[in-house]
């Protein structure tokens, strides 16, 4: 980032690391999303094609598997450009960032914001002493050591999406360990 090297290396580095750790967070949020939409619609595609024929009936016309592995695609091509795609390409600049950690972190009073946002470079009509700049400074980069950058993100997401695509991935290994020739129907 271009007024990284104004900060305190201590500042660059948590926020460098949180920048990071957001992309790997939104990486393994949409790939869980994009494993339960895929392990769903096996399982559902499964009982569509399978409930009919043990009830006596025939199997899912051809139109609808087109259909649903239609939707399938669609779906997924959202989940990728929308969740995966879309929030990757977005920037994450300094002050986001250091806004976000200040969210969760209270006690930084604002020092971590005005550390960043005072040494952009290019920042103009601000009257500020650099006697004060550097105090403010010096205090956000001492306070830093208790910040928790785990405490920023919320787990709940990817738990939930793990929850769902987990015992559906691990009922297909059984299935693929029992059978694999109807999983290899099932499947295709």
């Amino acid at each position: 980032m271009k007024n990284s090297r104004y900060l305190d290396p201590r500042l660059t580095s948590l926020l460098q690391s949180l920048r990071q750790r957001v992309r790997r967070y939104v990486v393994w949020d949409s790939l869980l999303a994009v494993a339960a939409v895929l392990l769903s619609a096996f399982w559902i595609g499964l009982a569509l094609d399978y409930i009919p024929v043990q009830l006596g009936g025939t199997e899912m016309p051809r139109t609808a598997r087109t259909l649903l592995l239609l939707t399938v695609l669609v779906i997924v091509a959202v989940i990728v450009l929308k969740m995966l795609i879309g929030r990757l390409s977005r920037p994450l600049p300094d002050d986001s960032l250091a806004l976000l950690v200040e969210r969760h972190h209270p006690s930084l009073g604002g020092r971590l914001v005005t550390a960043v946002q005072l040494n952009e470079p290019d920042r103009e009509g601000d009257s500020h002493s650099p006697s004060l700049l550097r105090e403010v400074h010096d205090q956000a980069a001492n306070a830093i050591d208790d910040v928790d950058p785990n405490r920023v993100f919320r787990s709940e997401p990817l738990v939930r999406k793990a929850m769902v695509a987990i015992p559906l991935a691990l009922m297909a290994i059984v299935f693929l360990a029992v059978s694999p020739r109807a999983f290899g129907r099932a499947a295709s």
